[in-house]
């Protein structure tokens, strides 16, 4: 889960590893090794706030704009290997 590119809050709960907490910018709040201190509880004041992003707003219109090259240029060469025939 990407909260940067979505504009809120990450909380990454770990059993086995690093518990972290991350507002809608990506900076760390609180973190928590649960090798370094098993049965430790994390507090962290998570914001709410959603923030609009280029990529909330924009989606994946630049992954579909490239496949959609990337298929007419597919097409021109199959055009043109069967008009070379």
């Amino acid at each position: 889960m990407r909260g940067i590119e979505g504009g809120f809050g990450v909380l990454r709960a770990a059993s086995n590893g690093l518990s972290v907490a991350a507002n809608a910018n990506g900076v760390r709040l609180a973190s928590n090794d649960s090798f370094a201190s098993p049965g430790a509880i994390m507090y962290a004041e998570m914001p709410m706030a959603h923030r609009r992003t280029l990529y909330g707003q924009a989606g994946d219109y630049f992954a579909h704009a490239c496949i959609a090259i990337f298929l007419l240029l597919v097409i021109a060469g199959v055009c043109s290997a069967l008009v070379r025939r």
